[in-house]
């Protein structure tokens, strides 16, 4: 056993090679706390070691027995957030108009995905309402969706907040106060506002 563990640390990785290999498993909820992150660096290559193959291991399950059915179907509950911001400031603000800019909905794509359906969507409300926004759309503007995984958020940490206990439209704010790292983020540049705005008058 001895030389099996010699060899092993032969051959260990540094936490920040296994934080790349989290990323790109998508290990869903390792926080810094999850990660052990201010532990001495042996410490946060053990649990990282651990939490790798955990989530291997179920994966490696899931694959095998779930591979060949359809889950087209399966939906994903997301809480997503449209903020505004006019060229130079800092400051993300909740955008305008009567369409929901923050809420909860289902459906079966990525978040990614999502996140770019919904900020599509929010764009052509504002074009079928330029009488309302022209002035607004005219100016140095970056519009931002930000999306959460409601299930992922669930898991990530004890303390974080629970969708329960909030309304929708509150949910994706509560999460942006609460510094929850959303798991799709998607913006405009004011040029290409312009240019979406652009087309739809053209």
């Amino acid at each position: 056993m001895t030389d099996f563990l010699i060899e092993a640390r032969n051959h260990l990785v540094s936490p920040e090679r296994l934080r790349e290999v989290t990323a790109l498993l998508d290990i869903p909820g390792l926080d810094e706390a999850e990660t052990n992150s201010g532990a001495p660096r042996h410490r946060q290559q053990a649990t990282l070691y651990a939490k790798i193959a955990d989530w291997a291991k179920v994966s490696a399950r899931a694959s095998d027995q779930l591979g060949t059915q359809d889950f087209s179907q399966i939906t994903t509950q997301y809480a997503y957030l449209i903020e505004a911001v006019e060229e130079h400031l800092t400051s993300w603000w909740a955008a305008p108009g009567e369409e929901s800019t923050a809420g909860v909905e289902k459906s079966a794509d990525t978040a990614e995905t999502f996140a770019l359906a919904v900020l599509d969507r929010y764009l052509r409300y504002l074009t079928e309402h330029l009488d309302d926004f022209s002035m607004w759309l005219d100016s140095d503007l970056h519009l931002r969706v930000s999306v959460w995984d409601a299930r992922a958020v669930a898991v990530s940490s004890r303390h974080a907040p629970r969708l329960d206990d909030y309304p929708p439209d509150m949910y994706g704010r509560v999460l942006k106060q609460t510094k929850v790292a959303p798991h799709a983020v998607e913006i405009r540049t004011p040029r290409q506002v312009r240019r979406h705005v652009d087309n739809h008058r053209a």
